[in-house]
């Protein structure tokens, strides 16, 4: 039963709810942690699988765009280039942090400095944060089947 009635729910059934929703809290933070680790795991995946060809656009300059065209569509955390696959209708706030850790440790790495990233706007962020409550929203557990 839920706690949804101050005339009808106990001190104790409030709080087995209280431990109930402390539980699923818990089990949604758990999915974004596993999706965040996978990420971790993931991140710049394209570039190791064709290490020839990004060595031999990193040699040249990155003048040829062809190598970060196909990098740039087949990583999610590149939303915000032109050749990238991702729409507003597809990113995800846990692409939105995987950019962020993306931009600040490869500024660090490379030139000792994090520049802002300005190529994200408030309206690719609404959409993550909402197109985000979609999917955990289909992950939490409906208490109505309970």
């Amino acid at each position: 039963m839920i706690a949804s009635d101050p005339e009808v729910t106990s001190k104790e059934l409030l709080r087995d709810n209280t431990y109930k929703h402390q539980q699923d809290v818990r089990n949604l933070l758990l999915e974004v942690q596993r999706l965040l680790q996978q990420r971790g795991d993931n991140h710049d995946w394209s570039k190791l699988r064709t290490l020839d060809w990004f060595y031999a656009a990193y040699e040249g300059g990155f003048c040829d765009q062809s190598w970060f065209k196909m990098h740039a569509a087949a990583e999610r955390h590149h939303f915000t280039s032109q050749h990238s696959k991702m729409t507003a209708q597809n990113v995800t706030l846990i692409d939105v942090i995987e950019r962020m850790c993306d931009c600040i440790a490869s500024g660090t790495a490379r030139c000792g400095k994090v520049t802002p990233d300005t190529e994200l706007d408030l309206v690719m962020l609404e959409h993550a944060y909402k197109n985000t409550w979609d999917m955990l929203r289909k992950t939490a557990v409906d208490p109505t089947t309970e």
